[in-house]
């Protein structure tokens, strides 16, 4: 699931929950753990998961080359 590897990573990279939930501009901690119930996490969600743990949100091949990476720089309008 989804939601168990985001907990795992911020679990990894020993980032708080609130942190994730004050990244994504939640008024309520309790609101990341709908997301979590839910599985409802956009793209844009996930980049500033990267973000937030020093990370890559990328496709990659079957030679484990990084075809394509988003970064903050793609949630920009």
């Amino acid at each position: 699931m989804i939601s168990d590897k985001i907990k795992d990573l911020l679990k990894i990279k020993k980032c708080k929950a609130i942190a994730y939930s004050n990244a994504l501009g939640l008024n309520k901690e309790t609101a990341l753990y709908t997301k979590y119930n839910r599985q409802s996490f956009k793209v844009q969600d996930l980049i500033i998961l990267g973000e937030l743990t020093n990370t890559k949100l990328a496709f990659i091949d079957d030679d484990n080359n990084p075809v394509v990476l988003f970064d903050t720089e793609d949630l920009k309008k």
